[in-house]
């Protein structure tokens, strides 16, 4: 027997939700094609050195700003049959038909020679069939292979996420037209974060603690997140509550590491600080009680700070150098 041919819940009677109620309640069996795609593109603007040994400043020569630009798209594609019971998820079919990222890096060096490359990172979860079951009992969904999944390792759905309804941009209490509420960190990791871990990979990745830099830009993020309800719009029958978005957004990551220079080693400590102000609008189905479209937009600003220091003969050198880039940021979310 196919493991998701499920017996189907029995149907209970839901009183339709009053309009200011904005609450993820579609109806049970229903099923949702999800199109999310994010870009992001950014280049340094300014970058500056420095030397010091024995706390005594060195002059360092003046360097432009490297021409670098890097680009990343990523899509993500996939169906849910969702199974709903007193309101609530309770088992969620997902059929993956399209994960995957696409890099390009350029630079020019200062000779005027153009370097860059191109990569693709691919998922083995394209194709995959995942179902999400809740248990009550562990207050969690489980999440299993479809037989028609193939051979694929277990350890793959280690980190997926079951809800991916951005559920967690709607208000707490009931609002009308024109009401206002602020908006968790939480819905925007989100969307960073759409569907969990895809073990989408590259032929240039490395054990280079990425896992940890994405916790620690979680755990850091702050802001201020507002959505309002600007009005009601009707298109092709349907009528949809319009909420617009407006995040300023800030985290900052803090790393040190082991390094050489000349044969001596040191230490290396890095800092990223991300500042992010993006805006944007939400289509909430009134009837279907679910999301229909959502975007956002905006710039980001990241400012690297690296300080290398090592005991050189008895001599503390210290080079630190500082690096600005500057980019735009985008992502699209739409939902049949």
């Amino acid at each position: 027997m196919n493991c998701f041919q499920l017996a189907p819940l029995a149907l209970l009677f839901i009183a339709p939700l009053p309009e200011g109620a904005l609450r993820y309640q579609p109806e049970s069996g229903v099923s949702v094609q999800t199109h999310f795609e994010s870009s992001l593109k950014i280049n340094v603007t300014e970058l500056t050195r420095g030397v010091s040994i024995d706390g005594e400043e060195h002059p360092v020569p003046e360097q432009p700003a490297p021409d670098f630009t890097m680009t990343e798209t990523e899509t993500i594609e996939f169906t849910d049959v969702i199974q709903m019971q007193d309101g609530v998820p309770k088992s969620i079919l997902r059929s993956f038909s399209e994960v995957g990222n696409h890099m390009v890096q350029a630079m020019v060096d200062p000779a005027g020679e153009e370097h860059g490359e191109s990569l693709e990172g691919e998922s083995e979860l394209e194709g995959a069939r995942v179902l999400f079951t809740w248990d009550s009992d562990a207050e969690e969904f489980s999440a299993s292979f479809g037989e028609d999944s193939g051979d694929l390792d277990a350890d793959l759905l280690e980190g997926l996420i079951a809800r991916c309804d951005f559920a967690g941009f709607l208000p707490d209490e009931d609002v009308s037209e024109g009401d206002e509420w602020e908006v968790p960190t939480s819905a925007y990791i989100a969307i960073t974060n759409l569907c969990g871990d895809l073990n989408i990979t590259r032929e240039d990745d490395e054990e280079d603690g990425g896992e940890e830099y994405n916790e620690a830009f979680d755990e850091n993020l702050a802001g201020d997140l507002k959505a309002t309800w600007k009005e009601t719009r009707e298109e092709d029958g349907v009528r949809y509550a319009v909420i617009a978005l407006a995040f300023e957004l800030t985290t900052e990551i803090e790393r040190e590491e082991e390094v050489t220079f000349n044969d001596v080693s040191g230490t290396q400590e890095t800092t990223d600080s991300f500042e992010f102000e993006l805006a944007g609008e939400l289509l909430w189905n009134l009837a279907g009680n679910r999301v229909h479209s959502l975007n956002l937009t905006g710039d980001l600003e990241l400012q690297r700070e690296m300080t290398q220091s090592f005991d050189m003969g008895g001599r503390g050198l210290v080079i630190t150098e500082g690096t600005t880039f500057e980019g735009t940021l985008n992502y699209s979310v739409t939902i049949d």
